[in-house]
Formats: structure tokens, sequence, C-alpha cells
């Protein structure tokens, strides 16, 4: 267990000056930007009763979970299997006094912890939003008290949905050498599930695994957090297993 925390630190260390660390602060402050504007735009405020935390926080859980997550995982993903494709550094892996499930264990493990701290800072950009909106907006008030116990239970279930896309993406992002194919496979998969909303087995889709497992009727949230959770911790134990084989 030491040695696959060591690789994970090195994993973490290789990203100082990468571009996959500034993303996990730029994606989730841009969402929340956008989202804040939109709101202070509102002159005339919402114009009707809502739990203005829970609804401030809906519009941008869903455009992170539809749209921004996306990205920023295949962007991030990609950028921590580069740095092996482009130095020729998976021929010293091949060197190291570990086992070689380890070192694509610790990308994985390095992959879902900069995944972890983007989706805890979108939380706390989400209290910071909401109370820069209550303050400057003339009409909008947010309410003194936080939902706390809804916001993270909302935020732990697009999290642990989203599992399944970080495994696809961690799965390419080993394959190919090139950047273009997990970014592209990063877009193809939003741009696919703009369309798969409307398709009767759309609630399972990968890419839209994360919105479904906070909006999703019917019993389907609970579906798309199964799926998801599951399916991702499937595919990163095969992905492991597969290529630590096929390297070996």
């Amino acid at each position: 267990m030491s040695d696959l925390l060591i690789l994970i630190s090195c994993e973490l260390i290789k990203l100082r000056r990468n571009l996959a660390l500034w993303m996990v602060v730029i994606a989730p402050a841009f969402v929340i930007l956008l989202q804040t504007l939109i709101w202070l735009n509102l002159k005339e405020g919402l114009g009707f009763d809502a739990d203005l935390w829970l609804m401030y926080s809906s519009n941008i859980l869903s455009i992170w979970s539809l749209f921004m997550f996306p990205m920023f995982t295949a962007l991030v993903v990609a950028l921590i299997y580069q740095y092996e494709h482009t130095t020729g550094g998976w021929l010293r892996t091949g060197t190291y006094p570990v086992a070689g499930w380890m070192v694509l264990a610790a990308k994985q493990f390095s992959a879902l912890i900069l995944l972890t701290l983007s989706s805890a800072l979108l939380l706390v950009f989400t209290i910071a939003g909401g109370w820069i909106t209550g303050y400057f907006h003339p009409v909008i008030e947010m309410p003194e008290v936080i939902p706390w116990g809804e916001l993270l239970l909302r935020s732990g279930k697009i999290w642990a949905a989203s599992l399944l896309v970080l495994a696809i993406q961690n799965w390419v992002s080993l394959r190919w050498t090139s950047l273009s194919v997990p970014i592209g496979t990063g877009i193809g998969g939003t741009f696919v599930a703009l369309f798969a909303t409307s398709w009767k087995y759309g609630y399972l889709y990968p890419w839209l695994l994360p919105l479904n497992s906070i909006y999703g009727t019917d019993g389907k949230d609970q579906t798309a957090l199964l799926t998801g959770a599951a399916g991702g911790l499937i595919l990163m134990l095969i992905m492991t297993w597969r290529e630590s084989t096929r390297r070996s």
C-alpha cells in the first residue's frame, strides 16, 4: 500500500506545472460565474417563490454534470497519461520495483483525486456565488440557512455516478497516445448525450448518468447512480487487470 501511495504522490507531482491542476479550479469556477451572472441579470428576480439555494445549485449541477464535467474529465485524464506517452515514460515504468498494476492504479487514483477536488470546489464556489448574488442583486435575497445536507447529497450522487465516464476516459487515454482521441471521446460523448435524453434508455447512457442520478424519475435516479458507481469501479478493475497483463 505504501508503494501505491508513493506512486500516486509522484503522479500528482508530475502535474505541478500541468494544465490539469488549473482545470480543477477553472472548471467549477466557470460554471459558478456563468450561473451567478445569469441570476444577477434577472432584474425583477425569479418572479415566484422557491427554495433559492436548491434552485441556484440545481442550475449549477445541471450545467456541471451535462457539459462541464465530461469536458473537464476528458482533458484532465488525457493530460495525466500524456506525460508517459510523450516522454517514453511507459518504458521506465517497467523498471519500477513494484507490481505493474500499481502504476495504472496510481494514475486512476490521481484522476479520481482531481475529480473529487473539483467537485468539492464546485460546492464551495456554489455557496460563495450564492452569497455574492444575494449581496449584489436588488431583489434576490439568499436565505441565511443553507441546506447543506441536500447540497452534499446531490454533489455526492453526481460524483459517484460519474465514475463510469471517468473509467472510460482512463482506458481511452491509456490506449491512444494522441491527445485528440480522449478529448474527442469526451466531446463526442457530451454531444450524443444531448440527443440521448429523449431516448427510452437514455438514462443508462454513461454521459447522462450524473445528471439522471439527481433528476431521474420513477427509480431511474437510483438506477443511474448504481450503474455509474458500480460500472465505473468494475471497469477500472478490468482495465487495471487487462492492461497490466498485456504490458507485462
